[in-house]
């Protein structure tokens, strides 16, 4: 059984010590990165972890001020207040004796300078693993207790990181999804004109046409040269653009294998989730759970907890949170163990229908035990134990849907959307 936290925030932050911070600039492809190194007082070497962003031109404190109109629909308890929630992390954890790199995000320092048709979500990977090459460089940091933690979008990224430079110790996901983007950011768009407009008809288009737009990409007809562009309802004439398909593209696909990513890399795995997320499901986390092995996972769910690892009216990251994070950390130690095979979906058809779905299995010996159908929030809309029938048919909600296969090994998940 996997380790599972249900966790209130009744945790009182014990700073021990006073850490000290050098600014630091680091090579990454042909880029400088610039960053800050966080030394817990005392003796070394100390076990480190590197802070990895999510989406967007972070700086390395991850600072965010919520003032804009859907903040103060969606955070009313934090507006026009701001969050550095990585420099929460970096204060806390180098006060309890754990050193941490956090750095700018190239996009931030050399946003202007980078070819928008060719950037990737790769070059964020390769800017982890150039950061884990400065950290091994240090006398005061314990190379064999690196730990990476990335929030939301580094969450999907720290696992492919891990496992090209094989240095890392443990992987600490900060609400990372399990649903890929392609169906994430639709969605929060529909939900944001629900539930901030009281419009689900305009939050319904807009979602379609991100769909629209994935679903090219994913079929590989997507305008050669084109950005991804949503015209928004009130200027329909002017659509916005999103960028290009590279992005996207590379996105998509570390969203589809992210846990195939964790099970490849076979680490000590923290995952931290609020309930009160609205970028991520919080049942992502139990899908995590689920496709992870249960002697290396632990799962802390996190009452009242925002997307940014925050109470709904505190602009810091809350204690429980940090305790966690640094207790874990300190009980981290290097595994060795094998890499476990990932189940394959080879032998199995996936036929849709106008109105259902028929899973067939081509063949009578297979590993699966479990066929679970849910929709994008998670909830569970048929169950199936797999024996040795051959087919199963059923009828399905309109939009994004999941199928899960389940084996004693792990958990391979398929999407299919319902018009």
């Amino acid at each position: 059984m996997k380790n599972l936290i249900l966790l209130t925030l009744f945790f009182i932050i014990t700073v021990g010590g006073n850490a000290q911070e050098e600014i630091i600039t680091f090579p990454s492809d042909e880029l400088f990165l610039n960053g800050t190194f966080s030394i817990p007082e005392g003796d070394g070497p100390f076990p480190v972890a590197i802070l990895v962003h999510g989406s967007g031109p972070s700086d390395r404190d991850q600072s965010v001020t919520f003032s804009d109109a859907n903040s103060a629909c969606l955070y009313p308890g934090l507006y026009n207040q701001s969050i550095a929630n990585f420099y929460d992390i970096a204060t806390y954890l180098s006060a309890n004796g754990i050193a941490v790199f956090r750095y700018d995000k190239r996009s931030l320092t050399h946003g202007a300078s980078l070819d928008p048709v060719t950037v990737s979500t790769k070059d964020f990977v390769t800017d982890i693993e150039s950061a884990i090459r400065y950290v091994q460089t240090r006398t005061d940091v314990d190379t064999a207790c690196i730990v990476l933690a990335g929030h939301s979008q580094g969450s999907t990224l720290i696992p492919i990181a891990a496992n090209n430079s094989k240095a890392v110790a443990g992987l600490i996901s900060l609400a990372g999804p399990v649903t890929a983007v392609d169906s994430l950011l639709p969605e929060q768009y529909r939900a944001i004109y629900l539930r901030c407009a009281n419009d689900a008809f305009s939050g319904a288009a807009v979602a379609n046409q991100f769909y629209q737009q994935f679903r090219q990409m994913r079929e590989e007809t997507f305008p050669e040269g084109a950005q991804l562009a949503v015209n928004f309802p009130g200027n329909p004439t002017n659509p916005v653009p999103f960028g290009y398909e590279t992005f996207w593209k590379d996105w998509i696909d570390m969203g589809d294998n992210v846990l195939n990513n964790y099970n490849a890399a076979n680490l000590p795995t923290l995952i931290i989730q609020g309930d009160d997320d609205f970028n991520v499901p919080a049942s992502d986390a139990l899908r995590f759970q689920a496709a992870l092995p249960s002697s290396l996972t632990t799962v802390a769910l996190f009452e009242g907890i925002n997307h940014f690892l925050t109470p709904a009216n505190t602009p810091n990251v809350a204690p429980a949170i940090l305790e966690t994070i640094a207790n874990w950390i300190k009980n981290t130690k290097p595994t060795a163990t094998a890499v476990q095979e990932t189940p394959s979906l080879e032998g199995i058809e996936v036929l849709q229908r106008q109105d259902y779905i028929k899973v067939r299995f081509l063949n009578v010996i297979h590993p699966f035990e479990q066929l679970l159908v849910s929709d994008l929030s998670g909830r569970i809309l048929k169950q199936f134990q797999v024996g040795n029938q051959m087919e199963y048919e059923f009828s399905v909600n309109r939009g994004l849907n999941f199928l899960s296969f389940y084996t004693n090994k792990g958990i391979v998940t398929k999407k299919f959307f319902v018009e």
